[in-house]
């Protein structure tokens, strides 16, 4: 597993791509990386509130985290509704996530050959996908013992 992405790779990846960071950003990246797990937007916007110091609408913890998933720093991880860090911010890449329905944890895998499975197997239906989202749900290794 990569490392998590820190703010001085947000800072560097917004100056690159030309986007603006904006205060709500930034604490949305920083308290997704102090979650250290995958996390929903409501539990985000208490965490939010206190590290601003002011009431959030919860629409803007939504834009935030839609722009940090537009970027690559953010994964959407759908069967839960939660959002978790990337852990290869640097490429564009399309991964496995591995979701603990005990705990809440989660952790991303590389696609690798898998990715190469799906679009074949999609091609012999007549079908092009356009990303691909694979999430794996079950028990991490703490859960599991």
């Amino acid at each position: 597993m990569s490392e998590l992405p820190t703010l001085s790779d947000l800072q560097r990846i917004c100056a690159e791509r030309g986007a603006r960071l904006t205060a709500q950003r930034r604490e949305t990246f920083k308290a997704l990386r102090a979650a250290g797990k995958p996390i929903s937007a409501y539990d985000l916007l208490p965490r939010m509130e206190k590290r601003l110091g002011k009431r959030l609408a919860p629409l803007t913890v939504y834009r935030a985290l839609d722009f940090l998933v537009e970027h690559g720093l953010v994964h959407k991880i759908a069967s839960n509704h939660t959002y978790a860090l990337c852990d290869r911010p640097h490429t564009h890449h399309e991964s496995v996530h591995l979701v603990c329905t005990e705990c809440g944890s989660g952790e991303e895998l590389a696609l690798g050959k898998l990715g190469s499975a799906l679009d074949d197997a999609a091609a012999s239906r007549q079908f092009t996908p356009s990303r691909h989202i694979v999430e794996l749900e079950g028990h991490c290794r703490d859960c599991a013992s």
